[in-house]
């Protein structure tokens, strides 16, 4: 879907909370692999919005996860 909407930013963020053992957060950007000529761009945006997210998870569950950022 974002390749037909010409997105220049994939970013998909993850609240992992399976069975209470799991917990944490994490975000995915599109892999440079795929031919993601802005990785580093990607990451830096990810990295940002996924810290915000993790720090106000752990306002309130500071037992929560920083499962980082992955391609």
């Amino acid at each position: 879907m974002w390749r037909a909407q010409h997105a220049k930013l994939f970013l998909s963020i993850h609240f992992n909370g399976f069975n209470g053992m799991a917990r944490g957060v994490e975000a995915f950007v599109r892999p440079a692999a795929e031919g993601n000529i802005n990785i580093a761009e990607d990451r830096e945006f990810a990295t940002r919005v996924q810290q915000a997210v993790l720090q106000a998870i752990r306002n309130r569950d500071t037992e929560t996860k920083d499962r980082d950022v992955k391609e």
